[in-house]
């Protein structure tokens, strides 16, 4: 069936989000999205491990890499990076690709039915570790910013060999760390290109921890005759990022008044 447009739709990206959703842009060009909010595998690039996530942020659908973060695109950024596209060239590929005939002026075929997606409320995921001894590989690492495992015992802060994610269980072929909340755990993989971070806490929650360990590595960077002074101040106010030293700081001296001699 050929059928021509109006004369006043024409190509544009509401018009071609006015007959197909983005919903249906993503799961046509990117084959290995399933479902909103699992991860998989990006086709943009070589990736070893489900890194990337299509998820609705506002109303928006947004891919979203977490192990290339130059790589999150709405649906339309999405098809031109894919293949090279500007932004009109992006349109013109969609509206052949679907048969909206916005370009051409004719649509070929049956109309498009606009499918929009169920979206699942978001649950908590699961997270268990199992824990190992410090060894070797840890003090070379933290050494560099000068934190010690004395002070990472402090934050909870523990060296694993596995993972276990809603009960799938991943190896941890390099040194990984997880560091523990009240509410969950937070995992840290410093040598790995992708999946470096993952948690099942908050960020305004583990936000903190980060601020806290940045003032050490800031403070620690320093001459050691400050060691005394860092530690004061850290245990006074942990969120000091930036701040003077509360040691160095000194109380206003009170003025005395001159007496004259006469």
């Amino acid at each position: 069936m050929i059928e021509a447009r109006k004369s006043d739709v024409y190509l544009s990206r509401d018009n071609v989000l006015e007959k197909v959703s983005e919903y249906q842009i993503f799961k046509y060009f990117c084959r290995n999205f399933k479902e909103i909010g699992v991860k998989f595998r990006s086709d943009l690039r070589d990736d070893k491990s489900p890194t990337v996530d299509i998820s609705l942020i506002g109303q928006r659908l947004l891919y979203k890499d977490f192990g290339h973060p130059d790589h999150t695109f709405d649906c339309f950024a999405y098809v031109g990076y894919k293949y090279n596209l500007d932004f009109y060239g992006t349109l013109i590929h969609i509206d052949g690709c679907f048969g909206l005939g916005l370009y051409t002026g004719v649509r070929v075929g049956r109309p498009v039915r606009k499918v929009e997606p169920q979206v699942r409320a978001k649950t908590k995921a699961e997270i268990r570790v199992r824990v190992r001894d410090w060894d070797s590989r840890d003090a070379a690492y933290w050494k560099q910013f000068g934190i010690s495992k004395k002070l990472l015992r402090i934050f909870d802060v523990q060296p694993i060999t596995h993972v276990w994610i809603n009960e799938q269980r991943f190896s941890c072929n390099s040194i990984s760390y997880r560091y523990r909340f009240d509410c969950g755990y937070k995992i840290y993989r410093p040598l790995e290109g992708d999946f470096k971070w993952f948690s099942n806490v908050g960020w305004n929650v583990f936000k903190a921890i980060g601020s806290y360990l940045n003032v050490v590595r800031l403070w620690f960077s320093q001459v050691p005759s400050r060691m005394s002074c860092v530690w004061r101040c850290l245990t006074t106010h942990p969120l000091l990022y930036n701040q003077r030293c509360l040691c160095q700081v000194k109380a206003p001296s009170k003025k005395r008044k001159r007496v004259s001699k006469k």
